[in-house]
């Protein structure tokens, strides 16, 4: 008999089982969508080993948890810079690891920069799908192991690697497809869905020519940003408005206005609440909001629908061919943005997708639709 699993000894700060996408579509019913943050990281530590894309990992954050091994495998460690080893031996990331049975991997210290790392597993983690993904959402107790983080004692059960898959070993991803982890983050965004006029040019000018400092976070349930306080425009604060709708349904990457300062919505945060969004990350770039911890600092980027649906695009080929990783036929694309068009003006028609106006003889409302990015 060849059990399968793997013995938690050290569960870590906050080791919980994610994979990709998460769960699609689930936000009418208030369930976000889960996954790993740093989806680029979940899914070339897959690929490293075999995996494909999709498959559940561990997302893990500060300090990594210490795993024996009750079967020979592969696994790939990707993501901030860690400290790995086996049985007291350093082991490099990006690169797929035979591990024997009996061996205990030990994951220290995560992040120089950046803050989290993922582990993949041959055969990926087998929890159980809740809602069409193994992903936890710690806030209300479901997926992953037992909806919570790891704890010293557990047991986790890995799946089977598909009988076509021969993995070979010591398989190192590309560098050019390693992305480049920093402090100091730039992130593209485009406007609204509320920008002006909601919020004054003045103001607009300065939170895009700002450099913003994490104060709170790594948290999955949103990332806390300081610097200058909002200002709202004056129609808006006469009204007494103050920023805040009577409900909205928050786009995942949204930076949202609360108390006067940015915070970003991801994808454990609520699904919806009265926050304005002054503008929202653009799907090839919410990876980065994982790897946000205190003190890193972030600017903001315009770009235009076209550039974020090229990025997306290019980002999606890239991961794509790195399947073929561990075959030894990985792409020589690099891991890097093309060149974007950046837009100058600010006005209601960079976030507003459509309007219907007001019917007087039916006397229905007037219906604004904004652009929420990509």
């Amino acid at each position: 008999y060849n059990s399968r699993t793997v013995s938690v000894l050290r569960g870590g700060t906050f080791t919980i089982v994610q994979d990709f996408p998460g769960r699609i579509a689930r936000a009418s019913k208030g369930i976000p969508p889960c996954g790993a943050i740093d989806f680029i990281a979940l899914q070339l530590a897959n690929c490293t080993i075999g995996n494909g894309l999709v498959l559940a990992t561990l997302e893990m954050i500060s300090e990594g948890p210490v795993l024996k091994f009750n079967f020979e495998t592969f696994i790939a460690v990707t993501g901030a810079a860690s400290e790995v080893s086996i049985d007291g031996k350093a082991i490099p990331m990006w690169t797929s690891v035979r591990v024997g049975k009996g061996s205990v991997l030990s994951i220290d210290k995560i992040g120089d920069y950046g803050c989290r790392a993922y582990l993949a597993i041959g055969g990926g983690i087998d929890a159980p799908h809740f809602l069409e993904s193994r992903s936890t959402f710690p806030k209300f107790h479901i997926g992953g192991f037992q909806g919570r983080a790891l704890q010293e004692g557990d047991s986790l059960e890995i799946g089977e690697l598909a009988s076509f898959v021969k993995v070979k070993e010591g398989v190192t991803v590309p560098a050019q497809l390693i992305p480049k982890y920093t402090d100091n983050w730039t992130i593209f965004v485009m406007d609204g869905p509320h920008s002006y006029p909601f919020f004054t040019k003045e103001y607009l000018e300065k939170f895009y020519s700002s450099t913003w400092r994490v104060r709170e976070g790594p948290d999955r349930t949103g990332v806390k940003l300081e610097g200058s306080p909002a200002v709202f425009h004056n129609h808006y604060q006469k009204e007494g408005f103050c920023g805040k709708l009577i409900d909205f349904g928050y786009p995942v990457g949204g930076v949202k206005i609360i108390e006067n300062q940015p915070e970003i919505s991801t994808l454990d945060s609520p699904t919806s609440g009265s926050a304005l969004c002054i503008c929202t990350i653009i799907y090839a770039e919410l990876w980065k909001v994982g790897q946000l911890k205190p003190g890193a600092t972030v600017k903001f980027v315009r770009v235009s629908y076209d550039d974020a649906y090229a990025l997306r695009a290019s980002q999606g080929e890239l991961l794509y061919n790195a399947q073929a990783i561990n075959a030894g036929n990985p792409s020589s694309k690099a891991h890097n943005n093309p060149p974007v068009t950046l837009p100058s003006q600010f006005d209601e028609a960079a976030s507003v997708l459509h309007v219907i106006p007001h019917n007087e003889t039916s006397g229905k409302p007037r219906v604004v639709f904004r652009q929420c990015a990509d």
